[in-house]
């Protein structure tokens, strides 16, 4: 006998969301929505509630934040509520990453989700966007603007907070460190299931669903559009009836082999893996480190070139950088734009859909639905990425753009060849603060959390990161690389 979903583990201002209709929801406004826990079938196919053991879960378990609090996810319909149920915007937050003692209790506080959500609840898209303009924010909520000819206010918006701290595909419940056993829960893979499955349950029949997040938000993309287009476009319709796009920014693209060796199965992405179709035969490849290209390579060969990929980098990146020396990569800033430049022209040259926008300069996180990304040539490039009209012609000039933050802030091609040529942007002229190291100290965990406290330092409202802050996330890096 069928038994009722358990919210044991939602906040009392949740909704709960497997009781609770996209189409009874107001639109113009956020509310917070709890999956809580969900149905399994059993053997003999009765539904039991999943209040059992970890082991039962099928395939994913009760939602929750790192630390065991309660996770919820923001949704928003439009004012047009006749687009809602067809154009979804679906947005996965990040925050850094941790995977053993130090980097966990470095990263405590991302393990809760943070209470600026709650800000958002009962609030529209627009007033958002205005409240952070009138604190000298430079916001722009993408569910109130247009790009190209996708009017992103047609949009139902979905934001996935992170607090697992596993880039949205873990696993692994009760995970214990060192020896004062702290348990870290990173079930970001449970979060992604369980919302995406909302989201496919209230808008079975979008006809577009646009993707994306930066930082660990961004890592998560490869997943994440899997299982939509699969949903859509294989298990669904069958013949590709929904565009599926995605932006990623400033995504972890280099993941060095010590950290795929020791700490990635501590966040148990097997079964994420196995999610989007990976079977077997890449288990022999796990540690190599061109891992993260080969999911990239799967997804993008499953998805078909009609569904378009933006990246959006600097080429001077000291949070990514700062994660890429303490997870065992050379403490060589030139060595690792450069293996970077590599893994871009490799995917380029792979895959025809697939652009990348290369900012000349220091940053982190530039666009979003928090971040106003306002680079010269940006919208242009963006436009045909996210566009509705597949007819629309991309950027003529080359596909992937310089765009100068620092000096001129004018976009240009990085050759001014045709589309596809590989990508010659010098690494930024690095501050010599970045290059020292310093001591041991750490920095605020916000530092690393998506977009907190971070000022812009330029004309250009791309975020970015200099000075006092960039040496204090290269002493972090350096002082995690003592000690993995």
């Amino acid at each position: 006998m069928a038994t009722t979903p358990s919210f044991t583990h939602c906040d009392a201002d949740a909704l709960p969301a497997e009781t609770t209709a996209a189409s009874s929801l107001t639109p113009d406004r956020f509310y917070k929505l709890c999956p809580g826990s969900h149905l399994l079938q059993t053997a003999d196919n009765e539904s039991t509630s999943t209040t059992t053991s970890e082991s039962t879960y099928a395939p994913f378990g009760q939602p929750r934040c790192g630390d065991g609090s309660n996770f919820s996810f923001l949704a928003s319909l439009p004012k047009n509520t006749q687009a809602y149920s067809k154009k979804i915007m679906i947005e996965f937050a990040g925050g850094g990453a941790c995977w053993n003692q130090v980097t966990c209790n470095m990263q405590k506080s991302q393990l809760t989700l943070g209470t600026y959500l709650n800000n958002f609840v009962g609030m529209s898209c627009s007033q958002i966007a205005s409240g952070m303009k009138s604190l000298g924010f430079p916001s722009s909520m993408l569910c109130d603007r247009q790009i190209g000819n996708t009017d992103f206010t047609e949009y139902t918006t979905i934001m996935v907070p992170y607090c697992t701290q596993d880039v949205h595909i873990g696993d692994a419940p009760n995970v214990t460190y060192g020896e004062e056993e702290d348990v870290v829960h990173h079930v970001g893979g449970h979060n992604m299931y369980r919302t995406l499955d909302w989201v496919f349950t209230n808008f079975p029949d979008a006809t577009d669903v646009f993707l994306t997040g930066c930082s660990a938000g961004g890592t998560a993309l490869p997943f994440a559009y899997d299982m939509v287009n699969e949903f859509y476009n294989s298990r669904n319709n069958g013949d590709g009836m929904a565009n599926v796009n995605v932006v990623m920014d400033s995504a972890v693209y280099l993941t060095p082999s010590t950290f795929l060796e020791n700490y990635y199965n501590n966040w148990n992405p097997a079964t994420m893996l196995q999610q989007i179709g990976f079977d077997d035969t890449f288990d022999s490849k796990k540690y190599d480190e061109d891992f993260p290209n080969l999911i990239l390579d799967h997804v993008l060969a499953r998805g078909g070139p009609m569904l378009d990929w933006g990246f959006i980098t600097h080429n001077s990146d000291p949070v990514s950088f700062m994660y890429y020396v303490a997870m065992g990569g050379d403490a060589d800033e030139t060595k690792w734009w450069t293996e970077m430049k590599d893994s871009m022209d490799l995917q380029q040259s792979k895959h025809d859909n697939v652009e990348f926008f290369v900012i000349d300069g220091n940053g982190h996180c530039s666009f979003g639905l928090h971040l106003a990304l306002e680079e010269d040539g940006f919208e242009e490039w963006m436009a045909p990425i996210v566009s509705e009209d597949k007819s629309v012609e991309g950027n003529s000039s080359g596909s992937t753009i310089l765009s100068n933050s620092t000096t001129s802030n004018t976009a240009t091609s990085t050759t001014g060849a045709p589309s596809k040529s590989p990508i010659n942007a010098p690494i930024a002229d690095v501050p010599s603060s970045i290059k020292a190291n310093s001591t041991n100290s750490l920095p605020s965990e916000s530092l690393l959390n998506y977009g907190s406290d971070v000022q812009t330092t330029s004309s250009s409202a791309a975020v970015h990161l200099e000075g006092s802050l960039s040496l204090m996330l290269l002493s972090v890096a350096f002082f995690l690389r003592s000690i993995v």
